[in-house]
C-alpha cells in the first residue's frame, strides 16, 4: 500500500531564502533610501523572478533572525 503525502506542503527552500534576504537587505536599506522596493528589485534581479514575486513570498515568510545558521 502506497503511503499517504501529509496535508501540509513541504517548504519550499528557494523561496525561503529568497524572502530571507529580503527581509535581511529591506532592514539595511530601510534607513537609506526607498528600503523595501529597492530590495525587492535587487533580489528580483539576483533570483530571476519579479520583484512582485519577492515581495508576496516576503509576505509569506516572517522574518528570522540568524536564518543562515
Amino acid at each position: 500500500m502506497a503511503r499517504k503525502r501529509p496535508d501540509y506542503a513541504f517548504l519550499d527552500v528557494e523561496s525561503y531564502k529568497i524572502a530571507q534576504l529580503f527581509h535581511e537587505l529591506s532592514a539595511e536599506l530601510s534607513a537609506k533610501c526607498g528600503g523595501r522596493l529597492t530590495a525587492a528589485q535587487q533580489v528580483a534581479r539576483r533570483h530571476g523572478v519579479s520583484a512582485q514575486r519577492v515581495l508576496d513570498l516576503a509576505a509569506e515568510f516572517e522574518p528570522e533572525p540568524l536564518w543562515r545558521l
